[in-house]
């Protein structure tokens, strides 16, 4: 989308991207090109990472994609009983509807904010899930 989009952010986003301006010197760009140059990363790094990573796609599968990643979320937070509206503007999506996006303005942060913690903490669990699971191995 063009324009300004606002983002709440789960508190373990917050936690990571204080560490992440440590690494990258606190620069203009959260996520600055390997190239260098004062650009910012060019919007095909984090498929080519999966990539790389091994998770992009296979003869057996189409793979992982950053989009991939959206849809999961969006699945999850619905499936989680949060209102469509509140995903749809979290995915920066506009509304269909002429006269209701002519009319409704609303953002939803507060609540947004909540959403993302609920999301944060799942992908947590996952993650810590995993790591019981692979110790038991």
């Amino acid at each position: 989308m063009k324009g300004e989009h606002l983002v709440p952010l789960a508190r373990q986003v917050k936690e990571r991207l204080e560490a992440l301006r440590e690494v990258t010197g606190g620069g203009e760009f959260m996520f600055p090109s390997w190239s260098g140059g004062g650009a910012p990363m060019n919007p095909e790094s984090l498929r080519r990472a999966l990539n790389r990573l091994g998770y992009g796609p296979t003869a057996l599968n189409g793979g992982h994609t950053p989009h991939g990643f959206r849809s999961a979320a969006a699945t999850f937070l619905r499936e989680k009983g949060f209102p469509g509206d509140w995903v749809e503007i979290q995915l920066a999506h506009m509304e269909r509807d002429k006269i209701v996006r002519a009319y409704n303005h609303a953002l939803y942060v507060p609540q947004r904010r909540e959403m993302l913690q609920a999301w944060a903490d799942y992908l947590d669990d996952l993650r810590e899930a995993a790591k019981v699971e692979v110790s038991a191995s």
